[in-house]
């Protein structure tokens, strides 16, 4: 399970919180498509409905942005859509900039952050292990605490770099807990 949350800054329940104009990323499941074309210069578009645990938001998709990510418009498949936040006679919906592939969403991690704070020596050598199983060009950046009880951050070496997976996530959650793991997007 892909921590959605990190990703996406909006859900279907919080989008009413957005102002108009605003940029937002959703990650969901399509729902529905609805092909159709402009108006004026007859081009093809789409209208899609995007389901997320709390409910469902359309997503308009106007020919430019069409053109790039028709190829991903397909119904169960899982996207993320960044946009702009429009609002119609009470209606919030999206209007879409860019729609990637949920499998696409780990090239946006930009570092991984752990807190090894309190469990120096075997944490280190642990955390070593773990990460040397997912070789990739992913910094972690790990918080130390040194004798003085300060901390430090300290990013491993070039070798110990990842490529992000759900499988090295939750390996590395497991040890250190929910909340001394984050990612750098």
């Amino acid at each position: 399970q892909l921590e959605v949350k990190k990703f996406a800054d909006y859900t279907t329940s919080t989008l009413p919180k957005a102002v108009e104009g605003q940029e937002a990323r959703m990650i969901g499941i399509v729902s529905d498509i609805r092909l159709t074309v402009t108006r004026k210069s007859n081009e093809r578009m789409a209208i899609i409905k995007l389901e997320d645990l709390d409910g469902q938001v359309e997503i308009v998709i106007f020919p430019a942005t069409y053109l790039n990510v028709a190829h991903l418009l397909k119904e169960g498949e899982i996207l993320m859509v960044i946009g702009r936040v429009t609002v119609r006679e009470g209606q919030f919906n999206v209007v879409a900039n860019d729609i990637k592939r949920i499998d696409e969403v780990y090239r946006l991690i930009k570092g991984i952050r752990i807190d090894l704070s309190g469990m120096q020596e075997k944490g280190l050598s642990e955390i070593r292990e773990k990460l040397s199983k997912f070789p990739g060009e992913v910094p972690v950046y790990l918080n130390l605490d040194t004798q003085f009880n300060k901390k430090v951050q300290i990013v491993v070496g070039k070798e110990l770099f990842v490529s992000p997976s759900t499988l090295l996530m939750n390996e590395i959650k497991e040890f250190v807990g929910e909340n001394e793991f984050h990612l750098i997007v």
